[in-house]
């Protein structure tokens, strides 16, 4: 159900947040059909220097921009375990903002990111595409989210696979230098090569 993942994601931001309520949870569930993960996401990226000016998370909510929430809600069934997943909102990033993301002070690790998400689509099949978007997204925007790209937070973002397929691709990630895993943070990133 919602309240499961919703309960998930708000559990491991708390550990990270101790400010943050109990109650947190059922926020996240009332953004339903945005995934937890994006609802976090969408107040850090929408506080970035290239989410200014017209651009913030109202505008992505009602705007008609292609890969955006509002063509998600025209193209998609409203079922339970449909949502906006994170990988979705990277996708919409990718086509409407990378040219201000690139000239923004995060353009450097925007660069990194989607050069790793393109390595990932050259060799891998689509749940290690979807596993590296993600995984490129949380890291981008993290701070101020209280998400990290652990095993958790990634199961509950790519629902529609097992927790093994999961740990199968981020291994196979791993082998071929798209992410990396960070022990710091007990979470993965996107390779940098000095890793």
């Amino acid at each position: 159900s919602t309240a499961t993942i919703s309960k998930t994601i708000a559990n491991l931001i708390r550990l990270r947040r101790p400010g943050v309520k109990e109650d947190f949870w059922q926020s996240l569930d009332n953004c339903w059909p945005l995934h937890p993960v994006t609802a976090a996401l969408l107040g850090p990226t929408s506080k970035r220097r290239f989410g200014q000016n017209e651009r913030s998370a109202f505008g992505f909510l009602v705007s008609a921009e292609n890969r955006g929430f509002k063509d998600y809600l025209l193209t998609n069934s409203a079922e339970e375990s449909s949502y906006y997943l994170p990988y979705m909102f990277w996708e919409y990033l990718k086509i409407n903002l990378e040219p201000a993301i690139l000239a923004s002070p995060d353009g450097h690790k925007w660069a990194q990111a989607a050069e790793a998400v393109e390595r990932a689509e050259a060799k891998g099949r689509k749940i290690h595409v979807e596993l590296a978007k993600s995984v490129a997204l949380i890291e981008l925007f993290k701070n101020g989210s209280g998400l990290l790209s652990d095993e958790e937070t990634l199961f509950a973002c790519l629902p529609n696979y097992s927790k093994d397929s999961i740990q199968a691709a981020l291994e196979e990630l791993k082998q071929w230098s798209i992410i990396a895993y960070r022990k710091h943070l007990a979470a993965w990133g996107v390779f940098a090569g000095s890793d």
